[in-house]
């Protein structure tokens, strides 16, 4: 299990998979602008570095205040292909 955050730190993801980890959870409230920007790549990009699959669910909408998130949740192989 990972957040969101973590995303940007793939030593983490080197360290779980070194732990026997086939599937890695990221559960995530990235902000609609950096998620626009970062979630896809990140989620690819860790699951073809660990050769994990990324089971990355994420908030989504408009909340109190004037935050938004992404909300594009997905579930990403170890080749990088989006399954869901």
């Amino acid at each position: 299990l990972s957040v969101c955050y973590d995303l940007r730190f793939p030593e983490l993801y080197s360290e779980l998979r070194a732990a026997g980890a086939e599937l890695i959870t990221a559960p995530s409230a990235f902000t609609a602008v950096t998620g626009a920007a970062h979630w896809d790549v990140l989620i690819r990009a860790r699951a073809i570095e660990t050769q994990c699959y990324i089971l990355a669910a994420a908030q989504g909408g408009s909340h109190p205040g004037p935050r938004e998130t992404f909300g594009h949740a997905a579930i990403v192989d170890p080749w990088g292909s989006v399954l869901a």
